[in-house]
């Protein structure tokens, strides 16, 4: 992993699940996670989501403080938090469905070369 990653991050969607990377690696399967939703606090804004294993019991308790999900990417990666809320619910919804080699590639962001990655498997 380069510098340059753990300085802006990336995600990553794959028929098993998405890391996230930033500061670190956390990586999250489909079958853990639910609800995923934009949300607005102040001038930020991102996507939530219920994780089975939140990346920071602090976090986590932090968000329930303020009436949001236990967890959240920490970056729309260039997308508006709508889309990047449908777009992991469709990753997920076709994996969970078994049809994860159907389900196109994710977008390559490139805007402040945060990246989102697709891996559709046996492509």
């Amino acid at each position: 992993m380069s510098a340059r990653t753990l300085q802006v991050g990336a995600l990553q969607l794959d028929s098993n699940g998405f890391r996230v990377t930033l500061f670190g690696r956390n990586q999250y399967l489909w079958a853990e996670v639910s609800d995923f939703q934009p949300y607005r606090f102040k001038s930020s804004s991102g996507v939530q989501f219920e994780a089975i294993r939140p990346r920071s019991r602090y976090i986590s308790a932090a968000n329930a403080s303020l009436g949001f999900s236990n967890d959240r990417l920490p970056d729309t990666y260039g997308l508006e938090a709508e889309e990047l809320a449908d777009l992991m619910e469709a990753w997920q919804n076709a994996a969970l469905d078994g049809h994860a080699d159907k389900q196109p590639l994710a977008p390559a962001i490139s805007s402040a070369a945060k990246p989102i990655t697709g891996v559709a498997e046996g492509r």
